[in-house]
């Protein structure tokens, strides 16, 4: 999976439509009162979303793996260990199943914006090939 998330990065805001504010996840992320529990706990839940939401449109091997072992982590209901996605969410106290709706809205935004490329792309694509099939 990957490292961790920089605040300052660009990359889509996991937390966008969740009941957790950007500022709750970033005050939380940079407040070093948390021991190093905590740290690896978030570092947990910050690198299952991260791998998630970037990978949703995977196109390597490696992208998909990384993607569903986080897809079935963040949305497993089976399993409460100490590393459980529920267990991470309740340590670090946030609402696991407000984050999970989040999650999903996010996802559903991605893949419906990956697709409106990819139609336009092959829109343009069969433009072209028209164009080009008038022309000869």
């Amino acid at each position: 999976m990957k490292a961790a998330l920089n605040p300052i990065d660009e990359s889509p805001n996991a937390f966008s439509g969740a009941s957790i504010l950007p500022e709750q996840y970033l005050s939380q992320r940079r407040d070093h009162r948390y021991d190093g529990e905590h740290n690896l706990l978030f570092a947990i839940l910050e690198d299952a979303i991260r791998c998630y939401l970037d990978h949703s449109n995977y196109r390597t091997p490696i992208q998909r793996v990384q993607y569903v072992e986080a897809h079935d982590w963040l949305f497993s209901v089976k399993d409460r260990g100490p590393f459980s996605f529920v267990s991470v969410c309740e340590n670090l106290e946030i609402d696991p199943e407000s984050l999970r709706a989040g999650l999903k809205r996010k996802h559903a935004r991605i893949r419906a914006a990956a697709i409106a490329r990819k139609s336009a792309r092959s829109g343009t694509i069969s433009v072209m090939r028209g164009e080009v099939a008038a022309r000869a």
